[in-house]
């Protein structure tokens, strides 16, 4: 039991834990947003921060690319949500 917890110790701080706080904000991105809450536009953002900075790390430059189109489309769908609710709220 003790090794499984200093591996979990090693692994956080093999990048400072960025990647770890990355996967939760990932998976607090996809949970908000299937519960249909702009703040999972948030979260990704967060997330896709965090995955960059990780990616920047480990030198993947393919990584990097993919969260800044994911920081972007992230951005995209807030910016949408708020227009589609502005919208929604216009009398005909």
């Amino acid at each position: 039991m003790d090794a499984i917890v200093d591996s979990f110790i090693n692994s956080l701080k093999n990048y400072y834990g960025i990647d770890w706080i990355a996967m939760v904000a990932t998976f607090l991105s996809i949970h908000n947003l299937s519960n249909k809450r702009k703040s999972g536009f948030i979260y990704g953002l967060i997330a896709a921060f965090f995955w960059t900075i990780f990616n920047l790390f480990v030198e993947s430059y393919a990584g990097i690319l993919a969260n800044v189109v994911f920081a972007a489309m992230n951005i995209r769908g807030f910016i949408k949500w708020k227009h589609e609710t502005q919208a929604a709220n216009v009398p005909e």
